[in-house]
C-alpha cells in the first residue's frame, strides 16, 4: 500500500519577512476585530525575530491567538533546547513561509474595564464593591493590584476572599482571572 502525502519543497514557498508577516497579521486583527486597537511591533535580533501584539480590554488573549498562532515561524523545545523551524503553510493561496520565529500575545485592562468586571463579581458574592482607580497608590493595610493604568484596593477579608473554600483569593487574583476571561464585549 502506497501512501502520499503533500509535502511542499522549501525552495517553492515564498519567504514572507518579519516586517511583511506583521502587516498582513495587523490586517488580519484589524478584520476580525475592528473595534480594538492593537499594537503590533517586530523585533529582529541574531538568529531570528519575534512579534509582539499587544491590546487593552477588547478580545481575550486566546481569541487574539487563535489568528496570530498562523504567522508563526518556528517552534522552541525548551527541554532540548532547540529550536525547529515550521514548514511552508498555505496563505491566501499562496505557498509561504513566515519568516517571524515567535508571537507573544499581552492584554491589559483599562480602569473602566476592571471597574465593571470588579463590581459583577462583588454583585454575585453579595460583597462591598473595591474601590477601581486609574492611580497607583499604597494604602496601609490593604492590597493593591495594577494593570497598566488601573488600581483596585480592596479589603482582604471579604467574603470572596476565600470563595472556594481551600485557597486563599484575594480581590486582586479573582479580578485579573475574570478580566482576563472576559472580553469587552460581554
Amino acid at each position: 500500500m502506497s501512501t502520499t502525502t503533500n509535502v511542499i519543497p522549501l525552495r517553492e514557498a515564498r519567504y514572507l519577512s518579519t516586517t511583511e508577516v506583521a502587516g498582513m497579521m495587523r490586517r488580519d486583527l484589524k478584520g476580525r476585530f475592528p473595534a480594538t486597537r492593537f499594537s503590533v511591533r517586530s523585533k529582529k535580533y541574531s538568529m531570528g525575530s519575534s512579534i509582539n501584539v499587544s491590546w487593552r480590554d477588547g478580545p481575550t488573549k486566546p481569541l487574539v491567538e487563535k489568528i496570530t498562532e498562523h504567522y508563526t515561524g518556528a517552534d522552541f523545545d525548551g527541554m532540548v533546547d532547540l529550536l525547529t523551524h515550521r514548514g511552508p503553510v498555505t496563505h491566501n493561496g499562496e505557498v509561504v513561509r513566515m519568516g517571524v520565529d515567535f508571537i507573544f500575545c499581552g492584554r491589559s485592562h483599562t480602569g473602566g474595564f476592571l471597574r465593571r468586571v470588579v463590581a459583577e463579581i462583588a454583585n454575585n458574592f453579595n460583597a462591598p464593591i473595591p474601590e477601581v482607580t486609574d492611580e497607583v497608590r499604597h494604602k496601609e493595610g490593604a492590597w493593591t493590584y495594577v494593570t497598566d493604568a488601573a488600581v483596585v484596593d480592596g479589603d482582604t477579608t471579604s467574603p470572596i476572599a476565600n470563595w472556594d473554600g481551600e485557597r486563599y483569593w484575594s480581590w486582586a487574583c479573582v479580578a485579573r482571572n475574570a478580566a482576563e476571561n472576559r472580553t469587552k464585549f460581554d
